[in-house]
């Protein structure tokens, strides 16, 4: 009553037409989901993930990798060895690797594909076919050539 009384007929007619739009017609789905690739639509590959020991042992591993994948996604879905990871994207930080914990004079440092990390491993992107290696060392033999 309140719209007929103060709006035109076609101002109703639109409205009602935006209200059906907005409700989605009955999608069930969100309405991005049409432009977001599910999971199983991403191409994959695979990425190289080593891990020099103190003991000189390297273990060597391949993970699954998307695209928009970093290291953090990647490093949590290794089960050995044993990575401990606190916090979570940018404050995702590795605690220790097979037990080796990071401590005041040495910790995990890794490169990816022969470069130094410049990012922490919540923001690093990790694309198939990268090499990344982790070494327990101090800053200074990381950095040096």
């Amino acid at each position: 009553m309140f719209f007929s009384r103060f709006c035109s007929p076609s101002l109703i007619y639109f409205l009602s037409c935006l209200a059906v739009l907005a409700s989605g017609c009955g999608r069930s789905e969100r309405a991005d989901d049409w432009a977001t690739p599910h999971a199983g639509d991403l191409p994959t590959g695979t990425a190289v993930i080593e891990f020099v020991m103190p003991d000189e042992r390297v273990i060597r591993r391949s993970v699954p990798v998307t695209p928009g994948s970093t290291l953090e996604k990647v490093l949590r879905q290794i089960e050995s060895p044993e990575i401990e990871i606190t916090g979570s994207e940018v404050t995702a930080f590795v605690q220790s690797i097979g037990g080796m914990p990071t401590g005041s004079d040495r910790g995990w440092t890794f490169t990816v594909d022969g470069e130094f990390a410049q990012e922490g491993i919540g923001s690093t992107p990790i694309s198939p076919g990268q090499t990344v290696v982790w070494k327990f060392t101090t800053f200074e033999e990381a950095v040096a050539p």
